[in-house]
This record gives C-alpha cells, structure tokens and sequence, in this order.
C-alpha cells in the first residue's frame, strides 16, 4: 500500500493546470497590447522571476478561465476530505497563483515565484525541505524539474507523465504512484490533436485559388495546373499557422464560447510553446513553396497576411467591418490563384465573388447571435442577439445580390467565352438554392459556426455543384 505524507505539495503548471501560466500570460500579453513583445527581451534579462511578476502585474488580472486536470482536481479533494494539508508549490507568480487557488479554496497556502526567486526544481526542493523537513511531504508533478523535489519528498506523485518520464519515475522512486486524466490522449491523438488545431476541413476555402485556371478554360496547361497545386498548399499552410496564431489570441474568449472551448489549445489538448512551434514550421513551409511561385504571389499572400492579423488584433471586435473583411478574405484566395497563373480576372467574378462570401461571412456572425437573449453580448465580439435579424437580412440580401450579379455577367459578357451563354442562366437555379437553403438550415439551428464546415457537410450542395458543372459543359465553352 502507498505511503502518504499528512502534507501534500502540488504542483500547478502542468499538473493541477494543463497548461503554462507563463505562456497563458504572453498570450493575454498579445491580445492586449503586442507593443510589449519588444519589452520582453529587457524583462529577461532581468530573470525568468521578474518576467513572471511583471507579466502577472500587467497582465494577470484577464486570466479567468484555465483548464484543470480532473484526476488531479479528484485526488486533491480527496486528499483535503481525508484531512490532509494541501499546498500549491509552483513556479508561476506567487501573485498569480494565489488567484488561481483562491478558486479552489483548499489549499492550506500557495508558495509561488516572485521577483527575486524563480520557485522551480533544485530551489523549489531546497523551498519545501525548509519548510517541512526531507521526508515529510508527499509531492505532484510532472516534468523533468521536478526529479529534485521528488528526491526529497516522501511519496513521489507523477501526473500525465510521457512514456519516456514514466518507465525513470517507476525505476528511481519504489513509493511513487502515476496519474492520467481521463482525456490523456496517446502519440498518435496527439497528432489528430494538432491536425485538429490547423483546420484541416478549413483547407477547402482554399480551393478558390483555382478558379481563375477553371474559368480561363485552360484544364490542361501544366505549369498552371502545378502552379495552382502550389498556391493551394502555400495558402493552406500559410492559413493553419494564423488559425493557430488567432487561437493562442482568443484562448480567454475561446474558454467562455459553448463550442469553441473544446479547441486543442483553448482545452489544454494542444499547449501553448507546441502550437508556436507548429505555426513556425507552417510559416517555413509557406515561404519554401512562395519561392517557387511568381513574386506576385507572395505579395498576394502577404497582403492576405497582414489582413488576417489586423482582423484577429482589431477588426474582429468592431461592427460590420469584420463581416466585410471576412468578405475580402475569401476574395484575395482568388487573385491569389490568378497571380500563381498569371491569369487575368474580370469585373464579373471580383463582384460575383465580393457579396456571395459577403453572404457567408453574414452567416457566420448570424450563427453566433441567433440564439443568444436580445441584449446578450457575443464574446470578443460587437454583436448583440437583437442583431440576428439584420444580420439574417444582410447576409441573404447580400446571397441573392450574388446571384443577380452572376445573371448580368451571362447576359453581357458570356458569349465572349461559350458557344450557347444563354445555358448558363440555369445555374442561377442551384445558385439560389445553395443560398436559401443554407440560411434556412441556419435559422434551424443547423449550421456549425464556421459555415463553409456545414455547406461541406450537407451532401445537397454535392448535387448542386454537378449540376452547374452539367450546365457549364452544355454552354460550350470555346
């Protein structure tokens, strides 16, 4: 039988806390004012400690919501009911982690960092022998840094430990014991996690940069058919890593929306420095193949870039301009297609473009709103529920403008690229139907918050897409 100590030292990152507090605050860090970032580097000179306390009085206060381990928060109440002393013994900012126990409400104190002793493994040993003897504490943890203190500890507690840290743990301390949370995930999760984390399905948007080669009618031109493949894959890469980049940003809204708060980093399944180091991989790999690519390319998915990165520090929370630059968005994949190709677009497709992803960007904020009260705030957001309806309005308002649109290009431009244009007005039949049908399956509650997710899963846009495929062919395109 496991011999425990009446003391009961736990750590907090990585244990009690499936995350970084440290990261937590750089996170909190760049959503609130990125300017800091060039402060970083005098902070550390200045030593992790003074890091963690200056991030913690800055930024300390917007931390709210953490992901907790559930076996660890189990085994601690259960050690607190059977009148054992708690304490949290961690790294993190005294200041910050006396906050986060405070929520508990169990421990007996909280020893932390501060600005002059960076509580972590050899000093957190020395710490917790000062205070309660060698011998006579049981210690959780979960890292490498934490072999010191489990030297000096009665009973050595290893939480969500890797295969690797284990089979050291279970061959260095005979009274030692290991925790796994219930969502522990293997290796090979671990991958589906990170997949996850870049949007793979989100990779579909990504297909406009064919277009122009489709509607040029140029099938069969190698180089552009490799070049749109390249486009397609830098575009895709290039947007996971902002997804990822966007999520460290709204971890804290992330955490309070129904569905959002099950995204790998927002839950813990995916951790702050492992989403970094896979956004810079994603950035690397962007880059290798923009090389290969005609220079305006890379200016295209630069431009698309710098978008993306105004919407997730600003645009994001302002009222209407995030719906039109969502708009954009979905646009610039297309010029992006024709600058890989070197193809020219027309007026027609720009504005045919411009209001049907209008409708969709529209129909996203609609999904948010819909179902909250009248007065309800969307987190991270400047919407409210009474919004639903305008928001319902201007989305299929702005579907149906599409579809006019596409009509007046038919009757004044198409003849110029098929034999028998006027076959082409039958495509605004399924062109409406995918309007109409969308936004309905969206007021009935049908539709995941990311529309384009939906219209991919509804297998009657399948059959509408072949049959403007049918239409397109019986046209005779010359």
């Amino acid at each position: 039988m496991l011999s425990e100590a009446k003391v009961l030292c736990v750590d907090l990152d990585g244990t009690l806390l499936r995350s970084d507090t440290l990261y937590e605050l750089l996170a909190r860090m760049l959503r609130r004012n990125p300017l800091y970032i060039f402060l970083l580097p005098f902070w550390i000179l200045r030593g992790r400690a003074f890091l963690k306390r200056k991030l913690t009085s800055l930024f300390g206060e917007y931390i709210d919501t953490l992901p907790y381990s559930d076996v660890v928060v189990s085994y601690i109440n259960e050690a607190k009911s059977s009148g054992r002393k708690l304490y949290l013994a961690t790294a993190c900012d005294e200041i910050l982690a006396r906050k986060i126990a405070d929520k508990f409400g169990i421990f007996d104190d909280v020893f932390g960092s501060n600005s002059g002793l960076n509580l972590k493994s050899s000093e957190k040993a020395k710490f917790l022998v000062s205070k309660f003897g060698s011998g006579n504490f049981d210690y959780m943890g979960d890292s490498n840094s934490d072999f010191p203190v489990w030297d000096v500890c009665k009973c050595a507690i290893g939480v969500n430990l890797s295969q690797r840290l284990a089979k050291n743990f279970k061959k260095k301390y005979s009274n030692s014991k290991i925790l796994y949370s219930s969502n522990q995930k293997s290796w090979l999760n671990g991958i589906f996690s990170f997949l996850r984390e870049m949007r793979i399905h989100q990779w579909t948007k990504n297909i406009l940069v064919f277009v122009p080669l489709v509607l040029s009618h140029n099938y069969l031109q190698i180089n552009g058919i490799l070049n749109s493949i390249a486009a397609f894959f830098a575009f895709s890469f290039c947007a996971s890593a902002t997804y990822i980049f966007n999520d460290i940003l709204d971890i804290e809204s992330d955490r309070r929306h129904r569905q959002k708060k099950n995204r790998p980093i927002a839950s813990g399944e995916v951790s702050i420095p492992s989403a970094i180091s896979l956004c810079i991989i994603l950035a690397m790999a962007t880059l290798g193949i923009c090389a290969c690519l005609p220079i305006d390319f890379s200016f295209v998915l630069f431009s698309y870039v710098l978008a993306t990165l105004s919407y997730s520090f600003y645009f994001k929370r302002k009222l209407l301009a995030d719906v039109m630059l969502l708009a954009i968005l979905y646009t610039v994949r297309i010029y992006a297609g024709a600058c890989a190709t070197g193809i020219e677009i027309s007026f027609w497709l720009f504005a045919f473009s411009v209001f049907i992803f209008l409708s969709l960007a529209f129909l996203k904020r609609f999904v948010e709103v819909k179902d909250m009260s009248e007065s309800e705030p969307v987190e991270g957001r400047a919407y409210i529920g009474s919004d639903a309806f305008i928001l319902g309005a201007m989305g299929v308002s702005s579907g149906f403008v599409s579809a006019l649109t596409y009509m007046v290009y038919v009757d004044f431009a198409a003849g110029v690229f098929y034999g028998a244009p006027q076959v082409l007005l039958f495509c605004v039949v399924p062109i409406a139907l995918f309007i109409c049908r969308i936004w309905i399956r969206a007021s009935r509650g049908q539709v995941h918050s990311d529309p384009i997710f939906s219209a991919l899963k509804d297998s009657y846009n399948y059959a509408l897409a072949l049959i403007v495929l049918l239409i397109f062919i019986l046209a005779q395109p010359k």
